[in-house]
């Protein structure tokens, strides 16, 4: 009896607890990296396929960059 009188304390008090407002912390924006240039020359012995690869590779890497830069200057508002 004495646990029923307990649990059912526990779960009105819980119950009547405010709700919690998230802080939203500003995040520092990390430097940009400055990619190593490819000279031309570099990039000719290169499968057609391996070349769209790499620029897929390339596109696909700015696009998470640009996303997760998004997301952390949403934290700056």
């Amino acid at each position: 009896m004495t646990k029923w009188i307990l649990l059912s304390g526990i779960i009105f008090l819980s119950a009547c607890q405010s709700a919690t407002i998230p802080v939203v912390v500003k995040l520092p924006l990390p430097p940009e990296v400055t990619y190593p240039a490819i000279q031309v020359d570099a990039l000719q012995c290169l499968s057609d396929e391996t070349y769209s690869d790499l620029v897929r590779r390339d596109r696909m890497k700015t696009e998470r960059i640009q996303t997760l830069t998004d997301i952390i200057r949403t934290t700056h508002e």
